[in-house]
């Protein structure tokens, strides 16, 4: 995120109007309202309920509970995985489509300059 010019973000317990705790989330921009949050499959593995099909859609219903939650609560909640950070141009286009604040404009990288080059001509 910092080498794409993005402001440093922090961790965050997020409450509702009561004060009741919502969530905790990977990533926070206080000043943008956006929640971040880096998605790994192993809440998801199947395994971890083999052959229990309530407690899959238990964990499965926690979670979707969790993110509306944290949308009552957050502008924009911002989701990526280990592709997006593999893909940096598709990460900071998820990143700016929640409205995380950029601290610097990064450089642009060799295949920006080669299609912006191509798109002159």
């Amino acid at each position: 995120m910092h080498e794409l010019g993005f402001a440093a973000p922090t961790a965050l317990q997020h409450r509702d109007a009561t004060g009741r705790e919502v969530a905790r989330t990977d990533f926070w921009w206080a000043d943008a309202r956006v929640a971040g949050e880096f998605d790994g499959i192993g809440k998801y593995d199947l395994g971890l309920h083999r052959g229990d099909d309530a407690a899959r859609r238990a964990s499965i219903r926690r979670e979707k509970e969790r993110e509306v939650a944290l949308q009552l609560v957050t502008r924009a909640v911002a989701h990526w995985t280990w592709e997006d950070l593999r893909a940096p141009e598709r990460l900071a286009r998820i990143l700016t489509a929640a409205g995380v604040p950029r601290t610097v404009r990064p450089e642009p990288t060799d295949a920006q300059r080669h299609h912006r080059r191509a798109e002159r001509r």
